[in-house]
């Protein structure tokens, strides 16, 4: 559910990113105030980090030459509280718009306020991570819809589709995905706080879904690719031809290779990120806890 390039006005891509900015600094201030006893553990953070990175790699079919992929922002805000998971998303869509050219370099903004921002609050709802296995699922789920309901006002907005066409196209290809985003986030949340799932098999998760998973994703449109197509909004160049553009090493084509080491890349890159982001916070250095 990545906004491509071209699909939001000037205007609204740019009020998107000055709240996008916003959040994430206010975020940042708040995560950095934090005492080291009230953030994640380094290796949980950079692990969820990876998890979620490679969760969104990983296309499978929904309908009709379809595809979806998890979102993740109701786990992170679970699992790191709203601050934490808010830079969390940050980190992950940032990565995959500048290296991977994983939506639009102007809609950046568009897409944080949709999977991050949107998602990630949404994610409150259900409590934290101590909350009933269901609540935790019928949150993460809700947060689905929520992020498809804002990205579709967006794009509506814009007048990159009609209303009539974009709202029922978007919805009943992200239903799925709601589905499996709220027994996912449960059962991830519910092998965490259980301690199921270590730090280490996080880290150790994104990787095999990096190496082994990722190469065959689906490669149908997603959600929202189908429901542009559908309004008939023309697919058009990207502003910033990224590094490794659609997951792939350019010199190795778009084999299975390919795709498992620009996925493990990413992987090291949002780890990189979150450790750092961590380690700042548990130095304390840049924003003084208040008394």
């Amino acid at each position: 559910m990545h906004i491509p390039d071209h699909a939001l006005t000037s205007e609204i891509a740019i009020a998107s990113s000055v709240l996008c900015t916003a959040t994430l600094v206010t975020s940042g201030i708040i995560f950095l105030r934090k005492g080291s006893e009230e953030i994640p553990s380094l290796l949980r953070f950079a692990g969820l980090a990876a998890v979620i990175f490679s969760l969104q790699m990983l296309n499978f079919p929904v309908s009709h030459g379809t595809s979806g992929h998890f979102l993740g922002g109701a786990l992170a805000v679970s699992l790191c509280g709203w601050a934490g998971g808010i830079l969390l998303m940050g980190i992950v869509l940032g990565v995959q718009t500048l290296v991977f050219g994983d939506g639009g370099v102007t809609a950046l903004g568009g897409n944080f306020l949709t999977m991050a921002l949107a998602a990630g609050t949404i994610g409150l709802l259900s409590g934290g991570s101590k909350a009933p296995f269901i609540m935790m699922g019928a949150t993460a789920a809700l947060s689905v819809l929520v992020a498809v309901a804002l990205c579709s006002t967006l794009i509506v907005l814009s007048g990159s589709g009609r209303a009539e066409v974009v709202f029922p196209a978007m919805f009943f290809a992200h239903l799925p995905v709601a589905f499996l985003e709220g027994a996912l986030t449960a059962i991830l949340v519910w092998l965490v706080e259980t301690k199921r799932l270590t730090d280490l098999k996080m880290a150790i998760l994104a990787l095999v879904c990096a190496l082994v998973v990722a190469p065959f994703a689906s490669s149908f449109p997603d959600g929202l690719e189908s429901a542009l197509s559908e309004a008939g909004h023309a697919e058009t160049e990207p502003v910033l031809s990224a590094l490794l553009q659609d997951y792939t090493i350019p010199a190795l084509g778009d084999s299975p290779i390919s795709v498992s080491l620009a996925a493990i890349i990413g992987i090291i890159a949002v780890m990189v990120l979150a450790f750092g982001v961590n380690y700042l916070a548990r130095c304390q250095f840049i924003v003084p806890k208040a008394k």
